[in-house]
C-alpha cells in the first residue's frame, strides 16, 4: 500500500512540474458491470459499481490518472454452500493513449493498482452425524488486498464534457473479472 502512495505522489510531482505540454484535469465518474470470469464465475454473479477518476493530460493524446471505485457481486448457491456477498475497492493508478484528440476519441490504456476485497460472514448449517441435531457454523471473513493488472479500450467525445464508454480485463489472481462501463469526464482547467 506504501509503495501504491508513493507512486501516486511520484505521478503527481511528474504531472505537476511537466510546464511544456499543453495539460487539463479532468475530473469524471464511471458506472457500470462488471463479469466474474473463470473460477470466479462458478461463485459469483455479476457485480455492479463505479468509480471516481481524475485525468490529467500531459498532451493532447496522453492522459495518466488515479481511479479509486466501489463494485458489489452477490454470491451463488454452490452445491450446498450460499457464497458470500463480496464488495471490491479498487485503487488504481492509469496510463490512456488516445488516438485523435478531438472529435470522436478512441483510445487504449491500462490500470494498475490495488483490489480491496471484503465479504460477507460465512454462515452454513449442517446436520451434526453424532447427534441428529441441525448445527449453524459461522465463519468470520476478514479483508484482502490484491494487485491488479487491467488493460482497456475505449472512447470518448464531446467538445467541453466528455462521455464515453471502456471495456477493460481486469486481472487479479482469483478474481479476474471483465468490466464494461460508461464514462463522464468534465474538465477542471488547462
Amino acid at each position: 500500500m506504501k509503495k501504491l502512495v508513493t507512486l501516486m505522489i511520484a505521478i503527481a510531482l511528474v504531472v505537476g512540474f511537466s510546464s511544456e505540454s499543453k495539460a487539463q484535469l479532468n475530473m469524471g465518474v464511471t458506472a457500470g458491470i462488471a463479469l466474474p470470469m473463470g473460477d470466479w464465475s462458478d461463485g459469483y454473479n455479476m457485480g455492479f459499481g463505479g468509480m471516481l477518476e481524475g485525468d490529467y493530460f500531459l498532451q493532447d493524446n496522453i492522459a495518466l490518472g488515479v481511479n479509486i471505485g466501489y463494485y458489489a457481486f452477490s454470491g451463488e448457491t454452490v452445491g450446498n454452500f450460499d457464497m458470500p456477498n463480496m464488495s471490491m475497492i479498487p485503487i488504481l493508478v492509469k496510463g490512456d493513449y488516445y488516438f485523435q484528440s478531438e472529435g470522436f476519441m478512441p483510445y487504449g490504456g491500462a490500470s494498475l493498482g490495488i483490489y480491496i476485497a471484503n465479504s460477507e460472514d460465512l454462515e452454513y448449517t449442517y446436520i451434526d452425524p453424532w447427534s441428529g441435531q441441525e448445527v449453524t457454523q459461522v465463519v468470520e471473513t476478514e479483508s484482502d488486498s490484491e494487485f491488479g493488472f487491467s488493460p482497456h479500450v475505449g472512447f470518448l467525445t464531446g467538445d467541453n464534457i466528455k462521455f464515453g464508454a471502456e471495456v477493460a480485463y481486469t486481472i487479479i489472481s482469483d478474481a479476474n473479472h471483465l468490466n464494461a462501463s460508461v464514462r463522464v469526464l468534465i474538465p477542471l482547467g488547462n
